[in-house]
């Protein structure tokens, strides 16, 4: 029983981490944009650092999900 628990709070984790992989998208794209239409040298730096943030966060998230999926469907089949 004590698996299932665990099994679905993965899940919960899981669901979390992709749901904010999905809004860092669309930040990374609207960033791109903002990117694409200043051109002040100030706003376009602060666009260079803002998309590198982001895609960090992003490869962040997405080793972590990757991580705790694998982790999710080991568990399944050893139950």
């Amino acid at each position: 029983m004590l698996k299932f628990f665990e099994h679905r709070q993965r899940a919960r984790k899981l669901a979390s981490v992709e749901e904010e992989l999905r809004e860092l998208a669309g930040k990374i794209e609207i960033s791109e944009q903002i990117f694409n239409e200043v051109s002040d040298g100030d706003l376009i730096e602060a666009e260079i650092y803002e998309r590198s943030s982001l895609l960090k966060r992003y490869a962040y998230l997405l080793r972590e999900f990757r991580k705790s999926e694998g982790v999710c469907d080991e568990k399944l089949e050893k139950a």
